[in-house]
């Protein structure tokens, strides 16, 4: 199919494989239950719809019960869970590089005597997590009990275009007691409408981190800088 766009030919390609879309078609028609939705550039039709993707799949994540992934002994609990950009707007829409604030409500049913409190951020569709944070002494009182807030700012992480999730969990000083964990607590996206072109569809990587690529003819030298044979 390469060759014959390569020779000039007209080609109509339908397909859900995005990765294939972007490397052979130059103009794209994104249809939806047989009406069209868009038509246009290839990198641009693409990015639209994945953001429409990444939204239905988080509004419908939102609709969820997550209580049924909770786990913990109970004696704490989180609340209410508040993602928030720069000027202090509650919003699910990050672009890349933007400080994500995370703001949870909690109750202890008892007194908890220096908790741990654990915010991460994962990839639920790869099954990692990409970056965590637990809280340190100084961060919240020595005890605490009824209710309270606590919030977590992640500066500037490099995320990919894609859904995110938040996971909270509360954890005893010595980090073997789990009080609370909050497996779901919130999702997000990082649209891909506007990203830089370090974003590639079918690469499947989850930061941006810039690297510098450099070519040299010749053989690879060895531990003294002498080009080894072959």
């Amino acid at each position: 199919m390469r060759s014959l766009v390569q020779q000039g030919k007209t080609v109509v390609l339908v397909s859900h494989d995005l990765g294939n879309v972007r490397g052979l078609c130059r103009q794209v028609l994104w249809l939806e239950k047989g009406e069209i939705r868009a038509l246009g550039p290839t990198d641009e039709i693409v990015a639209q719809y994945l953001d429409d993707v990444n939204s239905k799949a988080v509004t419908d994540q939102t609709a969820r019960d997550r209580t049924e992934t909770r786990g913990g002994s109970g004696d704490a609990r989180y609340g209410a869970v508040q993602l928030l950009d720069a000027a202090g707007r509650e919003t699910d829409v990050f672009q890349p590089g933007e400080p994500i604030r995370i703001r949870a409500a909690y109750h202890a049913r008892r007194p908890l005597e220096r908790p741990i409190f654990r915010f991460a951020i994962r990839a639920p569709l790869h099954g990692v997590t990409i970056c965590a944070a637990d809280s340190r002494p100084g961060d919240v009182p020595d005890s605490v009990e009824a209710d309270g807030v606590v919030e977590a700012t992640f500066e500037a992480p490099p995320f990919q275009p894609g859904k995110y999730s938040v996971a909270l969990s509360i954890w005893g000083p010595d980090g073997l007691a789990l009080y609370d964990d909050m497996g779901l607590a919130r999702d997000f996206v990082v649209p891909a409408t506007g990203s830089s072109d370090s974003f590639v569809v079918d690469r499947d990587d989850l930061l941006y981190v810039p690297a510098q690529f450099s070519h040299h003819a010749g053989q690879l030298p060895d531990a003294n800088g002498q080009a080894t044979s072959s």
